[in-house]
């Protein structure tokens, strides 16, 4: 069980810096085709990407970042529960 906790504290962890990272990406002006950029949203999309189906539109204000990481501090707290 202390393997599962500390698997999923890891990856929720890099989930969370790469989402951070997606967001402040979106500032710059790296092009799509930029290494970092290719990683980053490769590694974000499948969770942003349901998310932002289900959110309502906010026009240009993509909340699914915001999303992402509330769910992540959530799953993170329950699997710490249940862990010990």
């Amino acid at each position: 069980m202390e393997f599962l906790v500390n698997f999923v504290g890891t990856l929720t962890t890099i989930l969370s810096i790469a989402i951070v990272g997606r967001a402040v990406l979106s500032w710059m002006n790296l092009g799509e085709d930029h290494p970092i950029v290719v990683v980053v949203y490769r590694t974000t999309e499948p969770i942003l990407g349901p998310i932002r189906r289900l959110l309502p539109n906010t026009g240009t204000l993509d909340l699914s970042p915001i999303a992402a990481l509330v769910a992540l501090m959530i799953i993170r707290y329950v699997i710490n529960r249940i862990g010990g």
